[in-house]
């Protein structure tokens, strides 16, 4: 028997590295349990940042994550976030496990405590879609359209009411495409951004 969780006071039943599911799961998506980090894990941190550039960023030059790109360190037995582990260090741990630690220059390389804030998931959100760095409309790996398509497609739909068809086979993509286009579901901030409702 492994005995308790050792995460936040939790009692269930400890399975991997001292802790439940729940926690671990909390640990590899950057949480440390509530771990202070010792002196010489904090020089150790330090040693791989560099100075502030002319932004005021301190960027991370130790690993990154290869499918998010933020800085990873290796503190307290285990890889945590650069950037939260960052802010963790200069404001204390988050008040809950689920927030996030949001950067205000957008600079996912940046560790600088001072472009660093605990926010919720829909903060974060809502932060990059007023910076117009979140990944809509064009930006978005996955789109076929470009913006000015998109604005053409839906002034053309609405002058002529050219079908689903028709439009698809200009543009060279499928009919549920140009459907959900047209229906508001995609591409938003094309229409935002040139005032067309």
């Amino acid at each position: 028997m492994k005995g308790p969780c050792s995460g936040d006071s939790c009692t269930k039943p400890a399975k991997t590295k001292g802790l439940c599911p729940t926690h671990y799961a909390r640990l590899r998506r950057g949480w440390n349990g509530g771990i202070r980090p010792k002196v010489g894990d904090y020089q150790r941190f330090m040693s791989k940042v560099a100075l502030p550039d002319e932004n005021g960023c301190m960027l991370w030059l130790g690993l990154r994550s290869t499918r998010q790109g933020y800085g990873r360190a290796f503190v307290a037995g285990s890889y945590q976030q650069a950037h939260r582990l960052s802010l963790h260090l200069a404001e204390g741990a988050p008040r809950s496990d689920e927030l996030h630690a949001a950067h205000s220059c957008r600079n996912r390389h940046c560790v600088a405590p001072a472009h660093l804030r605990w926010a919720t998931n829909a903060e974060n959100e809502a932060d990059k879609n007023d910076q117009g760095v979140a990944a809509l409309g064009e930006r978005h790996g996955l789109a076929v359209l470009t913006n000015v398509q998109a604005l053409a497609i839906r002034e053309e739909s609405a002058a002529s009411g050219a079908s689903y068809r028709v439009l698809a086979a200009r543009y060279g993509v499928s009919k549920q495409t140009i459907a959900r286009l047209l229906r508001g579901e995609t591409y938003q901030t094309a229409v935002r951004q040139n005032g067309v409702v």
